[in-house]
């Protein structure tokens, strides 16, 4: 490789600044998608690890950049670098994260993995005021826009407690039908997890007489088909997703929540081989 052979030859062209004030890594994040090279990219980070926290005369680190662009593998490379790449601001006055710059430009793909990397990032405003999805209406991104909308339904019920607590007439709650429609990103699902009280005091109207009383945490719910939230994350079909580190994440949230799950599953594997 060109790249690994120039470095090696001149180590220190790594730390060499442009006219600009760019390093090679954020020239390099600053490509679109055809010219990009993430071979590049990872040969840089590997070293000089230290250049992802640098930024240029402009207040951007590398991130900043690839979420411009809007080069979702790039962004993906970063955060598994630096998983609080996506949390960091611009310093140039404008109070722009990641996802706000992500939503100028028209893939919804890499504004998907800053989201589920930092899904506060949604309702964050930015120096003017504004919102990623008010970015994205104003450049006219329409799939960017229908993924930040239907995004923020889920934000908004995992902000309300009663609506992320009670179970509709199936007993499913909102994270049940977050996971089995599929139109909920992971930073979705991670907001509707977070949502849940510790545990929650339901006392059920009587059945053959008898009142019960039960006490139980969100994630502990089962829906009609007696499945935990877990197992139906579980079911994900898009491999893709599944080979991600936020769907690792998701789960062990999930486990977290309720590690009685572990047990429960078990017990019905056992119970399998018996039958």
């Amino acid at each position: 490789m060109l790249c690994r052979a120039l470095v090696d030859a001149y180590p220190e062209s790594l730390k060499e600044e442009t006219r600009n004030g760019h390093l090679p890594i954020h020239v390099a994040c600053d490509q679109d998608r055809n010219r990009s090279r993430i071979d590049v990219i990872q040969y840089i980070l590997e070293e000089y690890p230290e250049s992802i926290n640098i930024r240029d005369r402009q207040g951007y680190f590398p991130i900043h950049y690839s979420a411009l662009i809007g080069n979702a593998k790039t962004i993906e490379l970063l955060l598994k670098h630096d998983a609080t790449a996506a949390v960091k601001e611009t310093a140039n006055g404008s109070l722009r994260l990641p996802l706000h710059l992500s939503s100028l430009g028209s893939d919804s793909n890499a504004c998907q993995v800053l989201f589920d990397s930092y899904p506060e990032a949604i309702n964050i405003r930015n120096a003017g005021g504004k919102v990623p999805l008010d970015l994205a209406r104003e450049e006219g991104n329409q799939e960017v826009v229908n993924f930040l909308q239907t995004q923020l339904v889920y934000v908004k019920q995992a902000q309300d407690t009663a609506a992320i607590s009670t179970p509709d007439s199936e007993g499913y709650l909102p994270l049940h039908h977050a996971l089995i429609k599929g139109d909920a990103s992971l930073g979705s699902i991670k907001l509707l997890v977070r949502g849940y009280p510790a545990v929650l005091q339901k006392t059920n109207q009587p059945h053959g007489g008898v009142m019960e009383e039960t006490s139980t945490s969100g994630v502990s719910k089962v829906n009609a088909n007696d499945k935990l939230p877990f197992h139906l994350l579980l079911e994900h079909e898009d491999e893709q997703v599944r080979t991600t580190l936020e769907f690792t994440e998701a789960c062990f949230q999930l486990l977290r929540a309720h590690p009685e799950t572990v047990m429960i599953m078990q017990t019905a594997s056992r119970k399998r081989k018996r039958d």
